[in-house]
């Protein structure tokens, strides 16, 4: 298996920090050094990493592209409630931690014997059942997890939100595909910190338009249905492979 790193980007919310190792003992919690006093009460020397001050997500995202050395960066964020299992006609929740990183551990091997860069987790709520006969989806949107090998694209760090559907359609333009598991479904939100961390503090009504004038003019028709996924498969099944990105 090739080498990865669970890494958290967390913002505002140092509470929700236990949480995190418990579930995730080795992982790293990556947070602004402006911050440091608030969490290195509540982090472990060995899990908490300072990046330089940053805006934007993205601009998170890439500095751990960076600065790890790890090929497999598993991009999390710091809100993960729990993680459901789909098959079946009811889910069971997931508790085992050793469970979940196995679940991860998992699609990081699929990756690589595949030889695909991106991969996630269901969207779809644990109200509805996995089709049993369709277990994977390989065009969707990531949804609080999103698994990155190699560093053949980055994150669009100007952007307020919507960074990871940027990522996606750069995906989508080489390599086609992001493998999502759609029997568990991890569940994040604010049931585990209603505090106003996490990108609250950056999202804006004008960030939020830009970033949609952004994707707009970047990727056209394929962003018009993007809310739904109709977009990304458009992008799937029409794109031509390159391996180059669009201009910017």
């Amino acid at each position: 298996m090739i080498d990865y790193k669970i890494v958290i980007a967390s913002k505002g919310r140092p509470q929700n920090v236990a949480k995190c190792l418990e579930l995730f003992p080795d992982a790293s919690i990556c947070v602004d050094e402006r911050e440091e006093a608030e969490y290195v009460a509540v982090t472990p020397a060995e899990n908490l990493v300072l990046h330089s001050p940053t805006k934007t997500l993205g601009e998170v995202r890439n500095w751990v592209l960076d600065n790890y050395k790890e090929k497999c960066i598993v991009h999390m964020d710091d809100d993960l409630e729990f993680v459901v299992a789909k098959m079946g006609k009811s889910g069971r929740k997931i508790k085992d931690p050793l469970a979940i990183i196995r679940l991860i551990e998992n699609m990081v091997i699929l990756c690589n014997d595949l030889d695909l860069e991106l991969f996630a987790f269901t969207k779809q709520s644990p109200f509805y059942p996995t089709n049993p006969i369709k277990p994977f989806k390989f065009a969707t949107f990531p949804y609080g997890l999103v698994g990155q090998v190699g560093r053949r694209h980055r994150w669009a760090d100007h952007m307020e939100q919507s960074s990871d559907v940027d990522l996606v359609y750069q995906y989508m333009t080489t390599s086609r595909i992001l493998l999502s598991d759609n029997r568990y479904f991890f569940k994040f939100g604010s049931g585990v910190s209603r505090g106003g961390g996490g990108l609250q503090g950056m999202r804006s009504e004008e960030g939020w338009a830009k970033s949609k004038r952004y994707l707009k003019r970047r990727w056209g028709i394929y962003y018009k249905s993007a809310v739904t996924n109709r977009g990304v498969y458009a992008a799937y099944n029409m794109v031509k492979r390159q391996r180059d990105t669009p201009t910017k």
